[in-house]
């Protein structure tokens, strides 16, 4: 064939779509414990949402301290202390959650920035793990029932799709794993 960018041999085992449609109809997808991992099999640590009260820079990074209490440490010697901090910053201006996981102490190992939306929708998916639609965001977010906060993050969402309210969020991407959940305080 003429004009081609790869050869049919390529092409050979990938699935492709026949319509446009096959493309954008949303797929109900399980996802196994497995999947919720990192490549090393491990799963993957729980990340929380803290809103920061303060930021205190100094030789060896930067310390964050939490309106809920208790401080967390950015080390300067980590390759995504720059991304982190700005994170952080900007979070803090804006009075905005951040999703944190801890490492070692109170080390933090990883800054997400954290979504907000009005959960449109909440599927029980067996005794393994629930759904969940949002009404501005594309795709089905996840949560494992064994999640230590499992019951708490259901009862947040569950009461925001009763009260069409908005929450803060934070999610694995891309495996759309929620992580935490907590209602937008009204200012």
């Amino acid at each position: 064939m003429v004009g081609t960018m790869f050869d049919e041999a390529q092409l050979e085992g990938e699935p492709m779509a026949d319509t446009v449609a096959d493309l954008t109809t949303p797929r109900n997808v399980r996802i196994s414990s497995a999947q919720a991992a990192d490549a090393n099999g491990e799963p993957l640590p729980h990340v929380q949402l803290w809103t920061i009260r303060q930021i205190e820079e100094d030789e060896s990074g930067a310390i964050l301290h939490f309106q809920q209490g208790g401080q967390g440490h950015l080390a300067n010697c980590d390759p995504a202390f720059a991304t982190h901090l700005q994170l952080a910053r900007r979070c803090h201006s804006r009075q905005h959650p951040v999703g944190i996981r801890f490492g070692e102490g109170r080390d933090i190992a990883e800054l997400i920035r954290a979504d907000n939306d009005v959960p449109s929708q909440w599927l029980d998916d067996g005794a393994y793990a629930a759904r969940v639609h949002f009404e501005g965001h594309d795709g089905v977010f996840f949560i494992q029932a064994d999640h230590p906060e499992f019951a708490r993050i259901r009862k947040v969402l569950v009461d925001a799709i009763g009260n069409k309210s908005r929450v803060w969020f934070v999610a694995r991407k891309p495996q759309m794993i929620l992580s935490d959940a907590a209602p937008v305080e009204a200012n």
